[in-house]
């Protein structure tokens, strides 16, 4: 997930949702991973790997 994608589903503003995503990452929950044209994503590695 993007900060952008976020701010889309929550229709909250883009900083809300960035910072959002940084506080899931600080906690562990959540990793980065820089994608196409430099934006971030933001993965639940432990999600994933239940689901794959």
């Amino acid at each position: 997930m993007t900060a952008t994608t976020l701010r889309r589903i929550l229709d909250v503003s883009f900083p809300a949702a960035t910072a959002a995503l940084e506080e899931l990452r600080r906690a562990g929950i959540l990793h980065t991973k820089v994608i196409e044209r430099g934006a971030t994503a933001y993965i639940a590695r432990e999600v994933l790997d239940l689901i794959g």
